[in-house]
């Protein structure tokens, strides 16, 4: 090459260029890009799915810690002196008060209208509730008969709720909330007969087990 001269980078017709790629690799190459750029974002979009699904809309229910031993809030006042089956939430059959100095003595008995009495339910004011096969019936602390609802046959102890209010189930699958002055104010049909008295949890809302393996909370 002459001083002065410039090197040309051009090839000549014919001749490839040195490190030059061929248009025919490099459209191949363009396309294998765009099939991981395409794989990619597939695989993105399906994460982004699966992750959707994990971070789901909760319910309404709120949830409840599973393990061996799992405390679930219970709103009723402690003043009832045994507000469900069982004395209490837990279903221990014990209960705290004082324990009598003398023998009890039976002050009153009573003889009510349908047989199979469940409970009862003892109220702060000193209000019996007491399932029957007719329904639910409602006891003065001196044994008169304040008023019976028409239900069914109830089949467990009824529970007091957060309101003051029974809830009672019956073997038909109803589940009636009634107000301490014996009137029906909201029922609701679980389509299977119910298991054990009814759980009223904090918020009000109630828990119930069915023959059939279902546990339903209502609100």
């Amino acid at each position: 090459m002459l001083r002065g001269e410039r090197a040309s980078t051009q090839a000549r017709p014919g001749q490839r260029r040195r490190g030059a790629v061929p248009a025919r690799d490099r459209a191949r190459e363009r396309g294998r890009d765009r099939g991981r750029r395409r794989g990619g974002g597939v695989k993105r979009a399906l994460v982004l799915a699966a992750l959707g699904c994990l971070v789901a809309v909760p319910a309404g229910a709120h949830p409840v810690p599973i393990g061996r031993y799992a405390q679930i809030p219970y709103g009723v006042s402690p003043a009832h002196p045994h507000p469900t089956e069982g004395g209490s939430a837990a279903r221990t059959g014990r209960l705290r008060g004082a324990v009598a100095e003398r023998e009890p003595t039976r002050i009153w008995e009573r003889n009510l209208r349908f047989r199979r009495p469940r409970g009862p339910t003892v109220a702060a004011d000193g209000t019996l509730y007491v399932g029957t096969m007719g329904g639910l019936t409602a006891l003065a602390p001196d044994g008169a008969e304040r008023w019976s609802a028409r239900l069914g046959a109830v089949h467990a102890a009824p529970s007091l709720a957060p309101s003051d209010d029974v809830v009672v189930v019956t073997r038909g699958g109803l589940v009636a909330l009634v107000s301490p002055e014996g009137v029906t104010r909201r029922t609701a049909d679980l389509g299977a007969p119910a298991r054990g008295s009814p759980l009223v949890l904090d918020d009000g809302s109630v828990v119930v087990g069915t023959v059939d393996r279902r546990v339903h909370r209502l609100d």
